[in-house]
């Protein structure tokens, strides 16, 4: 059977072709009058804002999800980092000056009347660090220290700092207690053996 009518009208925008309508019509003659191409070519027009609409909204999600993965990737640095920096704090101060040093920016001293310090020295750490690599020395150095938080923090010291070879701790702070000597001794005794 033949076709009575037919249209074709181009779905552009801003000059870009985008797509097209392709009527048909059996039935009647001269079906695409027109004022009725021109309804045609208004929907056209209507149809090529909708599929750029379309595809703006996809590539706005695209991006979305782009920034959002961006934006959780430098959140895990970031906490990466505040671990990092918070491990140093934790390295360099006692844990409850540095808990206080985070939580208000300040640190306010504080009087104790009975405590008893630990101060410990590596004997021939000169010449020990003469005859190892810098790497190596941090890394020993590193392993003492953090033994010898485990034992200061198992009979209730605090560590105070370390400097180079030198550790240093306290007992009787920062809650004041009886036995402070006591734990002094024991861990003193614990970290020579």
């Amino acid at each position: 059977k033949s076709l009575s009518s037919i249209s074709c009208i181009p779905v552009l925008l801003q000059s870009k072709l985008t797509g097209a309508i392709y009527l048909e019509n059996n039935l009647l003659p001269n079906a695409f009058t027109p004022d009725r191409v021109e309804v045609l070519k208004l929907l056209a027009a209507q149809m090529a804002i909708s599929i750029e609409n379309a595809l703006l909204y996809r590539d706005l999600e695209q991006k979305v999800i782009e920034r959002t993965r961006t934006i959780e990737e430098q959140r895990d640095i970031i906490e990466q980092e505040k671990q990092k920096s918070d491990q140093l704090l934790f390295n360099i101060l006692s844990r409850t000056t540095a808990e206080e040093l985070k939580s208000s920016g300040k640190v306010e001293p504080k009087l104790f009347e009975q405590v008893s310090i630990l101060f410990t020295d590596f004997q021939g750490f000169s010449r020990i660090s003469e005859q190892i690599t810098p790497q190596e020395l941090i890394q020993s150095l590193n392993e003492c220290f953090l033994a010898f938080d485990e034992i200061a923090e198992k009979h209730g010291m605090e560590r105070i700092k370390t400097i180079g070879d030198a550790y240093m701790c306290a007992g009787g702070i920062p809650v004041p207690n009886d036995h402070h000597a006591y734990s002094a001794v024991m861990t003193a005794m614990e970290i020579k053996a």
